[in-house]
């Protein structure tokens, strides 16, 4: 059983949520960690047992966050993330380790549970190197309390560090193990204030788990940082697109952030880092997906060096590494003059993209012109293809495709047959009858999508290649809603 994943009687939540309600969530628990302090055993004989401090912790936040408890745990790190990070950040050398924005210590229990299983003595040896980081006082000591109750180790009041992390007097300790999953929102620094943490931690650690927002990986402002990272550490990066179903799901109705894991090593004797595709996975399959082991499975095997990394699918590797051989990009086939070869693309492509000779009425499409008739038919074929959705997903966010970044792609050498030309003329005689229109905020929107069974059979007919996986929303089963 999972540290919060624990039914209790109804009767104990609700009397719970009644002290709650009657003196505030933060009164409630100043009065339980007094009396876990002093008196455990009175404690558990008339609240609830010590292992499940943290699983109420989080029921209690969440209600009186909100008057029930049914609101994602988005606040919270999720278990099975917990579980995961303590597996690849363990081994028998770690001598110190640090929690940075510990919470309610999650991510540090579920990893002194895997030293535990590794070796009781290690874990014994860790009482008093054990940092706990955080600028929620109440938070903190709740981390420290569940530590207490389930290793019974009692982490020294020095090492239980109350402030903000930024603040140039609070330091890790060196050679440190880190873990450190940011707060969601920014607490008055810039939207990109994540980054500070990492730089801190970089600077100290040895070892490192970063849990971050996935534009650290796909945002060209962010390259200079990759370059330093690249020249400090090596390691594996783990990309999450955030649909079907997220990493840290949010509330009914919006998306999750999409979300990397940084899995990384100080040493300057190794160079590069492997990156999953954009893991894309249901609710149902979350539990098969978010283990160590199918994550591993999923790590390309070129180490690259972050400059522009590419989440690229391991069955598609080999193809994209020969399509970058070309010494042109798509650009090569277009001009910078509006003529009649001119294509109206999609720039949204959640499962597939889109182009039509056609113009579309649509606030998020942009046009390109081709250079010429058989340059025309190219593109139009290519961006109908899964061609160009695998670099939109391997390149970008997943989301939005800019007509800068498009135009980056490579330029595969295409030789159009009579039977190419008579299938572009074919699926543009089809557009007018697929082309669907629908009001969005008083405002008419126009979407084309084609028949999947085009994308596959142009896929066959360009590159012999059938890229049917880079199209499911769904990571293992085939029983997706």
């Amino acid at each position: 059983m999972g540290f919060d994943e624990v039914k209790l009687s109804d009767k104990i939540i609700d009397n719970y949520h009644l002290d709650i309600d009657k003196f505030g969530f933060s009164e409630v628990w100043k009065k339980y960690l007094f009396i876990i302090k002093n008196d455990p055993q009175t404690f558990v004989n008339r609240y609830f047992p010590l292992e499940l401090i943290g699983f109420m912790y989080e029921n209690g936040y969440l209600y009186s966050k909100s008057g029930d408890n049914k609101l994602s745990q988005s606040q919270f790190t999720p278990n099975d993330v917990s579980q995961i990070v303590a597996e690849l950040i363990i081994d028998k050398d770690i001598k110190t380790i640090a929690d940075v924005c510990c919470g309610d210590g999650n991510l540090i229990i579920n990893i002194l549970a895997e030293i535990k299983k590794i070796d009781i003595h290690l874990l014994n040896n860790l009482h008093d190197k054990i940092f706990l980081y955080d600028n929620d006082s109440l938070s903190l000591k709740v981390a420290a309390a569940r530590i207490k109750s389930l290793f019974f180790i009692k982490i020294p009041e020095k090492n239980l560090i109350l402030g903000d992390f930024l603040n140039e007097n609070i330091k890790l300790p060196p050679y440190t193990y880190a873990i450190c999953y940011p707060p969601l929102d920014n607490k008055g620094y810039n939207k990109d204030y994540f980054l500070f943490f990492f730089d801190k931690i970089l600077k100290s650690a040895s070892k490192f788990v970063f849990i971050a927002p996935q534009t650290i990986i796909d945002e060209y402002k962010f390259s200079s940082f990759r370059k330093k990272l690249m020249s400090n550490s090596f390691g594996d990066i783990f990309c999450f697109d955030n649909v079907p179903d997220a990493l840290y799901p949010i509330e009914k109705g919006n998306f999750g952030v999409k979300t990397c894991i940084i899995n990384g090593e100080c040493d300057f004797s190794h160079r590069g880092y492997r990156l999953t595709h954009l893991i894309r996975f249901n609710r149902k399959e979350r539990s098969k997906v978010l283990t160590t082991d199918y994550l591993l499975s999923c790590l390309g095997t070129i180490r690259q060096d972050l400059v522009r990394p590419l989440k690229l699918h391991k069955k598609a590797e080999n193809f994209v590494v020969s399509c970058y051989q070309e010494d042109e990009t798509l650009a090569s086939l277009c001009s910078e003059n509006k003529n009649e070869f001119c294509l109206s693309v999609i720039n949204s492509g959640r499962y597939y993209l889109a182009a039509c000779k056609h113009e579309i009425k649509r606030n998020g499409a942009f046009k390109i012109y081709a250079k010429d008739q058989h340059s025309f038919i190219i593109l139009y074929l290519l961006l109908n293809s899964s061609y160009c959705y695998l670099f939109f997903r391997s390149i970008g966010n997943g989301s939005i495709l800019s007509k800068k970044e498009l135009l980056s792609y490579p330029c595969p050498k295409i030789v159009l047959t009579d039977e190419l030309r008579t299938l572009a003329s074919f699926m543009i005689n089809q557009e007018n009858k697929l082309i669907k229109a629908k009001f969005i905020q008083g405002e008419l929107q126009e979407h084309l999508k084609f028949p999947e069974i085009y994308c596959e059979f142009l896929d066959n007919l360009l590159f012999e290649k059938n890229f049917k996986f880079l199209h499911k929303n769904y990571e293992i089963s085939d029983n997706s809603n």
